[in-house]
């Protein structure tokens, strides 16, 4: 079967709200391993999207490593205890991922782009690394809270290319940051949640063929597990070229 649906889930008992949230995830059209690995789970206020880097050695390896990690996890007793065990946890998937290439020879990479959000007491947090993204619909209005580690951002912030060139651009792919590559670096971005909040983590299969006004637009009107079906459908739909894997998270009032 191809499609691998995960279950939509709802649960937190220590927040002011009530997250609903669904994965789904699919290896293309055009792979053959689905290299994208995501982990679901509202009950500690942890979603993540993790897309092992292609081209390079056991990408699904890398990618499962860090679900699987984050997979231990526990309930928070606090948000900074909360972010350094998801820290901590990724420091110790970085360091066996730069052994493990290390045995196979000089150059080796086994590596992973990873976003994560993280809820607590009201807040949020969004960490990341490589081109996987964290989106946010709130009253409407559809932003990108991370922002890609390719060289083609670098270029866009040097001013040698606009924003407009998108994906299109040769570099637009060209990591310069991951899990498993050179010394880690976790972006975070944080702020308080309100009611009617609506977030994506995706990999960047869905971008490459799904624009943000659609993806704005079937946040806003459908469920979370409706959304992320309907958003993979319609990157398979459009050719998905690559594996394409997508987290959807509501958040409503517990009250």
């Amino acid at each position: 079967m191809r499609f691998n649906p995960l279950a939509m889930r709802s649960r937190r008992t220590d927040s002011p709200f009530h997250f609903v949230s669904a994965a789904r995830s699919d290896v293309g059209g055009a792979r053959k391993l689905n290299e994208d690995a995501c982990l679901d789970s509202p009950d500690v206020g942890l979603w993540v999207v993790a897309d092992g880097m292609g081209g390079h050695d056991a990408g699904d390896h890398a990618s499962q490593l860090i679900v699987e990690a984050l997979r231990g996890v526990r309930p928070p007793a606090s948000a900074p205890a909360f972010l350094a065990d998801v820290r901590a946890k990724m420091n110790e998937v970085h360091t066996r991922l730069l052994a493990d290439a290390d045995r196979l020879g000089p150059g080796r990479v086994i590596g992973s782009t990873v976003v994560m959000l993280l809820a607590f007491g009201g807040h949020y947090a969004g960490l990341w690394v490589g081109d996987s993204r964290l989106y946010q619909l709130r009253s409407g209005r559809f932003s990108q809270l991370s922002r890609d580690h390719t060289h083609y951002e670098e270029m866009v912030d040097a001013g040698i290319v606009t924003a407009e060139a998108g994906r299109s651009h040769p570099q637009a792919n060209v990591l310069t940051r991951a899990v498993g590559y050179a010394e880690l670096q976790l972006d975070k971005v944080r702020g308080p949640i309100q009611a009617g909040d609506v977030f994506l983590l995706c990999s960047d299969g869905l971008v490459k063929f799904v624009g943000d006004d659609e993806i704005a637009e079937i946040l806003g009107r459908q469920s979370p597990e409706e959304a992320a079906k309907t958003l993979v459908d319609l990157t398979l739909v459009r050719g998905a070229s690559d594996n394409v894997t997508v987290v959807v998270v509501r958040c409503d009032s517990a009250r």
